[in-house]
């Protein structure tokens, strides 16, 4: 289920095929619903991913607001929940259709889960970590996807974690 609009702007039909990062974007998406499993028409080796696998069986909901072209998206707004975790947050993405160009700054995001979604992906028995019963990670971050600079606070029931560093790899990705 989607509900709200998605514009999409551009000068001729050949600019949206051959030129997408022209393309002028405007998303506002107040309360959407989406199954995994319609992904499988398109990909149906997917099914055979894990996490895929057990993304599919709760819905994904929530709202978007998406404004800008494909080469400076400005996210004004996502919050997105599975199950009992949640998504929330804004930030910029320059550059999304070239992975070497691409940047991001988002301000604010804030991830929360519990033990009994997160066990889901992170079995303790096999990995020796014990997964605490609530957890809440409220971070900023920006840069590239090999170069990464991030400032974060990890709150759990087991205690609190504060991050600021970053991340870089000057190997291919």
């Amino acid at each position: 289920i989607l509900q709200g609009n998605i514009l999409l702007e551009y000068a001729s039909f050949n600019d949206l095929l051959q030129k997408p990062e022209v393309v002028s974007v405007s998303t506002s998406l107040p309360d959407f619903q989406i199954s995994v499993k319609d992904a499988f028409i398109f990909a149906p080796e997917l099914k055979q991913n894990e996490y895929i696998s057990l993304l599919s069986q709760n819905n994904i909901k929530g709202t978007l607001k998406i404004q800008g072209s494909m080469s400076d998206l400005d996210i004004n707004e996502i919050n997105v929940r599975w199950r009992e975790t949640f998504i929330k947050g804004k930030g910029t993405v320059s550059q999304p259709l070239d992975t070497e160009k691409m940047t991001f700054d988002f301000p604010y995001l804030v991830f929360i889960t519990d033990k009994k979604d997160a066990s889901l992906f992170v079995n303790e028995e096999e990995t020796g970590i014990s997964i605490p019963e609530k957890i809440m990670l409220d971070a900023n971050f920006s840069g590239k996807l090999n170069d990464l600079s991030a400032n974060a606070k990890l709150v759990t029931t087991d205690g609190t974690i504060t991050f600021k560093g970053g991340f870089a790899n000057t190997e291919n990705i």
